[in-house]
């Protein structure tokens, strides 16, 4: 008797076959599989013998393709059978079940582009005519051959997997030659072509597609859409500019669409925009209402308040980031980190939202010299120890210090909670009549 995933039979069913287990009946053999082996109750694991069944090597699969298709008086292509056997990723089974549909469905015999067609696979000619164009820096033949792919009815995410494994094998030989050549899946032909083409990339461009392709497949499953990142990865591995890491990725922050405002307090507003005594922006004109403002003729005879949180002067922004030596004479004080500490944790949104988030469940606890200690409760143990990764730990001291021109070094540590401040009556109402929760809270003094 053959139970596939016995894994999934109940606790009752297990101790049902105790017994039988321990004395089986001479003529029968029980044989359970599993993918989860570790779910298999210890009492059940102790009364069987347990064999590993590991996947079926392609060759392995390809001899036995061919010796049944000689058996059957099949014509079958090598490279055809080679595909059956890619496909099937180690399953037998797979491949023996591809090979009697192509059978019913060639007359003329199996050939490689029938196995494409059927399965949906991307011709590994293909593969290599995408490679050199990345390779040539030839952005308009990455995305004409893109384009021919994806006219033929081939599935977008297919190719970006069949790439993104394409230059994987490129990693492979470029790093160790014919002596790794056993981790390509490929024949001895297609091995030798791998081996041509990698000549005309070094590693470190190898590195960067197999990134920029990752980092494609991720970004099609937010949007949706895999044309669309697989041509922006294209075009990124085939920009000509000096400087393509900054054209093509630019650090958050440095463009003045994403830079965060300055740090500054109402005295300090730009010129030509006056604020009330409550740090509100007047654009009436002066601060005179109905007076005319023409500083771009769009507003004339309008008063408009842009109302803002209040902030504190943190220093002078000059379009410069400080020296090393300015950062280390800057003092650094509880009370300023208080009062910015929204701005700061969306500084930190704009580099990564996830820490941004750990930092709102904690709160500035202390200064000491340049270290600064973040409060936690003991109930926010997943975000600290997620601050406290060395390159997260790194990324928020980089944005504090810059945004508060000072050297920060960073603690995370359990305090006790803070008694949450008395709420107005008709804030409390709101949130009774909603179920709703204070997010953050910003205060005019």
């Amino acid at each position: 008797y053959i139970v596939d995933e016995v894994h999934m039979l109940t606790l009752e069913a297990f101790n049902a076959l105790l017994k039988t287990l321990e004395e089986p009946p001479e003529h029968v053999k029980f044989i359970f599989a599993t993918t989860a082996p570790q779910k298999v109750p210890a009492t059940i694991i102790s009364r069987c013998q347990r064999f590993d069944f590991k996947r079926v090597p392609i060759q392995t699969i390809v001899d036995l393709l061919a010796a049944v298709a000689a058996k059957e008086k099949l014509k079958a292509e090598p490279q055809a059978l080679y595909a059956i056997a890619k496909s099937a990723q180690g399953s037998l089974r797979d491949a023996l079940s591809v090979l009697d549909q192509l059978s019913a469905l060639s007359e003329e015999g199996i050939k490689s582009a029938d196995v494409f067609s059927m399965l949906g696979l991307v011709e590994t000619q293909l593969l290599f005519d995408l490679a050199d164009a990345l390779g040539t820096k030839d952005c308009p033949a990455s995305l004409k051959i893109l384009e021919d792919i994806l006219d033929r009815g081939k599935d977008a995410r297919q190719l970006a997997k069949d790439i993104t494994e394409h230059f994987r094998h490129l990693m492979i030989i470029k790093v160790g030659g014919h002596a790794l050549s056993k981790l390509v899946d490929y024949p001895a032909a297609v091995k030798d072509m791998l081996l041509a083409q990698c000549k005309q990339f070094t590693l470190q461009e190898i590195l960067a597609a197999i990134d920029a392709l990752i980092e494609a497949q991720d970004t099609a499953r937010i949007t949706e859409s895999v044309r669309m990142p697989l041509e922006v990865a294209f075009a990124k591995l085939t920009y000509r500019g000096e400087q393509p890491q900054a054209a093509l990725t630019p650090a958050r922050g440095n463009t003045p669409a994403a830079k965060m405002p300055d740090l500054q307090g109402p005295g300090q507003a730009p010129a030509g925009v006056p604020r009330d005594r409550k740090g509100r922006l007047d654009v009436s004109g002066g601060g005179q209402p109905g007076r005319e403002q023409k500083a771009d003729g769009s507003l004339q005879g309008q008063s408009v308040s842009l109302v803002e949180p209040e902030e504190v002067a943190i220093g002078e922004e000059n379009g410069e980031a400080p020296s090393a030596g300015e950062l280390e004479n800057v003092e650094l004080h509880l009370e300023k980190v208080q009062k910015v500490w929204e701005l700061l944790t969306h500084a930190v949104s704009r580099e990564k939202m996830s820490l941004a988030t750990y930092l709102q469940e904690g709160f500035p606890y202390q200064v000491s010299g340049r270290q600064l200690t973040v409060g936690f409760p003991q109930r926010c143990n997943f975000q600290k120890e997620a601050l406290e990764d060395k390159k997260n730990l790194e990324l928020v001291e980089r944005v504090f210090s810059g945004k508060l021109k000072a050297r920060v070094l960073l603690r995370y540590a359990f305090v006790e909670e803070r008694e949450a401040p008395e709420e107005a009556e008709h804030i409390k109402g709101a949130i009774d009549t909603f179920g709703g929760k204070v997010v953050s809270r910003w205060h005019d003094d």
